[in-house]
């Protein structure tokens, strides 16, 4: 079983990290939203990642393909250990009236991949 700590919060991190209770970090937008409202979120991501060499999965808040690959490439480059969720909904219709949807968290631009 791995253990994800959904806090930015140096002292949080450390006290779980110490423990061995932290095997990565959740920083989405809410969560860093939550956790350091007025700071910049890109700061705050590079920030953990200089201190810690932990997985940090993050995701963007785009829904358009081309702000989510942008958005994910940016977030990517911040550093290695950062790992992108992005959102997809596909929306298929046969007719006017049966429609289907689907939605995924899909977890996929990393900074090793080379664009």
């Amino acid at each position: 079983m791995r253990l994800y700590l959904a806090s930015v919060l140096p002292d949080e991190i450390e006290w779980a990290h110490t423990l061995g209770w932290c095997d990565g970090i959740v920083a989405t937008p809410g969560v860093l939203a939550a956790t350091v409202p007025h700071a910049d979120p890109r700061e705050i991501l590079s920030e953990v990642a200089a201190v810690w060499s932990l997985p940090i999965f993050t995701s963007v808040g785009s829904l358009q393909a081309d702000q989510i690959v942008r958005e994910g490439k940016a977030l990517a480059r911040l550093a290695e250990q950062i790992i992108v969720a992005a959102d997809l909904t596909i929306v298929t219709s046969s007719s006017e009236t049966d429609s289907w949807s689907m939605s995924a968290n899909c977890f996929g631009i990393h900074s090793s991949v080379k664009y």
